[in-house]
């Protein structure tokens, strides 16, 4: 029966044995002594840190206990602190090389990364990548002015390559993405720390969704701070509305000698006072939200704990429910007299 340790590695939790955890911190120690006179250290050991629970990981299923042999693994594919000196002072032909993959560059993306992954792939600056697709883009607008929706394939092409191409978001995936070989001199020189859980956000945090994203928020709250305005004046005339309805009503009653039941209800509704304090109500309260929620949009403030827009959608809820139910109960009361 073997001792285990309980260990953390970059925030997952492993179960070591004893020897397996003694090699693995000699390693770690290892690693931190050779980069004793670089000022970031810290942040490379924690690159590393999170490549060997990325192994660890692959290696061992939930409840699986680290034993020295994979810790010896994991090693071999990271590389010896010893051989680090040597790998800096080795010349760009000397260095092994490993097979490129295309993969997203989601640490220079601007929306999903394609652009700086092709580029890294055929070793091509990738502003130039960007340019060809705006330029694609522009032209594939105009031309759909003359003879279709070309726009469309240039926008789908770009969509395709961004859903097969994966993510390089592991330390390896990133040396592949780059042709690099995955060794200690690339945490130094290649890799800054971030969260994995950080670049699962990478749709939403990018440069030009959150842009494109503040941009359409504006426009809504503009638009729907002058509905909200309209709203708002429209109250000005709806209560001279019965006054027009019944001197119409009059007119007509004058003018076509008609006066059945029918008529009769429907212009004591019309005129009845309820009717249009209900409607005001329905009416002002909706400006009201309009106006707070694109004011709230235009101007990118927070909403109050008290979150007076769910309250005034409420508000307006009811107010639709009361002139409903109001009109519903004018029908019944006055149904007998059509039967």
């Amino acid at each position: 029966m073997k001792t285990t340790e309980k260990v953390n590695i970059a925030g997952y939790s492993f179960t070591l044995e004893e020897d397996a955890y003694s090699e693995l911190d000699r390693y770690i120690g290892e690693i931190r002594a050779s980069l004793s006179e670089d000022s970031n250290a810290n942040e490379i050991v924690q690159d590393i840190e999170e490549r060997i629970a990325e192994l660890l990981g692959e290696s061992c299923p939930s409840g699986t206990v680290v034993n020295k042999k994979m810790v010896l693994d994991i090693r071999r594919r990271i590389g010896e602190p010893a051989q680090f000196s040597a790998e800096e002072n080795a010349s760009a032909d000397e260095k092994p090389k490993t097979e490129k993959r295309l993969y997203r560059d989601l640490e220079n993306r601007v929306v999903g990364g394609v652009c700086s992954g092709i580029g890294n792939y055929f070793n091509i600056d990738y502003v130039i990548i960007r340019l060809i697709f705006i330029v694609l883009f522009m032209a594939s607008f105009m031309v759909s002015f003359v003879s279709g929706p070309f726009f469309m394939f240039v926008l789908m092409m770009y969509l395709c390559l961004w859903i097969a191409m994966p993510p390089a978001r592991s330390v390896e995936e990133k040396c592949k993405m780059k042709g690099k070989p995955i060794s200690l001199s690339n945490f130094r020189t290649n890799f800054s720390p971030a969260a994995i859980a950080q670049e699962a956000q990478e749709i939403k945090d990018s440069p030009a969704i959150r842009t494109a994203g503040r941009i359409f928020s504006s426009i809504m709250g503009i638009l729907l701070t002058m509905g909200g305005f309209g709203c708002l004046l429209s109250l000005i005339f709806i209560h001279k509305t019965p006054d027009l309805i019944s001197l119409y009503t009059e007119r007509h009653a004058q003018r076509w000698a008609t006066d059945n039941a029918y008529d009769v209800l429907w212009v004591d509704i019309m005129t009845h006072p309820m009717l249009w304090w209900l409607v005001i109500a329905v009416v002002g309260i909706l400006g009201i939200w309009m106006l707070y929620n694109g004011l709230r949009l235009a101007f990118d403030l927070k909403a109050p704990s008290w979150k007076p827009g769910i309250v005034l959608f409420v508000l307006w809820v009811i107010s639709i429910l009361a002139l409903v139910t109001w009109v519903l109960a004018q029908v019944a009361e006055a149904l007998p007299l059509f039967i």
